[in-house]
């Protein structure tokens, strides 16, 4: 097969030129479309890894010898186990006598793409509570709560806002 010229006087059919520069367009839309989706994918499964490794942290806070029996003094050792940063916000920290309530807030950005779509960020945020009993046995527990985003950013004035949430199990 040879490349021949299109002949002088013929015209390509309206629409054939136009159905290519379509399909090229949608495989390119789609094509950014799925970096965002793998990048968001990334973030999220990434606060949940963080997430799911809290309760093993916080056991081992608790069943410290060294960890106080309770009260106010219990809390503020957690929470300065745990400091806050903008990715990662104990936003409240409550203590009954030797039972602890943690609720965190943990953010993470990944990128995906390249090429032709250009490189794309996304954030994924995962809020959790985390509840046990200073001793030997703390039985940490861990579950979905909430975000408070005022209660967020009133701990962490640098944490980022308007993050598209997750949950523990996905």
């Amino acid at each position: 097969m040879t490349d021949r010229a299109i002949p002088a006087g013929r015209h390509v059919p309206p629409g054939r030129g136009r159905l290519g520069c379509l399909l090229l367009a949608c495989l390119l839309v789609a094509g950014c479309g799925s970096g965002q989706q793998a990048a968001f994918d990334r973030a999220a499964e990434d606060v949940r890894a963080r997430a799911n490794a809290l309760p093993d942290k916080v056991s081992a806070l608790l069943a410290a010898p060294s960890a106080p029996a309770g009260g106010q003094p219990l809390r503020d050792h957690i929470a300065y186990a745990l400091p806050g940063t903008g990715n990662f916000v104990p936003f409240v920290a409550e203590a009954d006598g030797p039972r602890i309530r943690l609720r965190v807030a943990i953010t993470a950005t990944r990128a995906d793409g390249g090429g032709l779509g250009g490189v794309t960020h996304e954030s994924a945020r995962l809020c959790v509570e985390l509840t046990g009993t200073r001793g030997a046995d703390p039985r940490v527990e861990l579950r979905d709560t909430p975000c408070d985003e005022t209660a967020i950013t009133r701990e962490e004035p640098d944490a980022q806002r308007g993050i598209s949430t997750v949950s523990l199990s996905g």
